[in-house]
């Protein structure tokens, strides 16, 4: 992908509309039906490519709770704006069982945090959100597989 590039910055910034996104999952409560359910309906926004499913320990080491993780690169259907996405990706987290909470001790059903996305108006570029940079062990494994291209900055 020579002629890929890639940006660092404020995703919610750009107003232009979301065609593809790389997004980091994770679940450390009933994570069998969490990403069953989570690839169920992101699958139904698009076409979706899911790396493996990791498992470990939190990488935090605040509690002793056991992760699952993997990344997905989607290529939405219909384009969306940054807050759209981020709306949708919540709520898919709501019908995994996710409860909203500030506790970082709490069990999570389902976490989609996005790592980086494609604007329509620029199909060859993709933009990393800065505030995920560096990237988490977890996150460049699942990259490895379904997105390499990210891992070629400072991630």
């Amino acid at each position: 992908m020579n002629d890929l590039a890639i940006y660092q910055g404020v995703l919610y910034k750009n107003p232009n509309p979301i065609i593809g996104a790389v997004i980091a999952m994770g679940s450390n409560d009933n994570a069998d039906r969490a990403f069953a359910v989570a690839v169920e309906l992101l699958g139904q926004l698009g076409n979706i490519w899911l790396s493996d499913i990791g498992i470990s320990p939190d990488f935090t080491q605040k509690t002793t709770h056991i992760y699952h993780n993997a990344c997905v690169q989607i290529s939405l259907t219909v384009p969306m704006s940054f807050t759209e996405l981020k709306h949708t990706l919540k709520t898919i987290e709501s019908h995994c069982g996710r409860k909203q909470t500030m506790d970082s001790f709490s069990l999570v059903a389902m976490d989609l945090d996005i790592l980086a996305v494609q604007y329509q108006a620029d199909k060859l570029a993709w933009h990393i959100s800065q505030k995920r940079l560096p990237f988490k062990a977890h996150e460049k494994l699942g990259l490895a597989q379904i997105a390499p291209f990210l891992l070629d900055v400072n991630g």
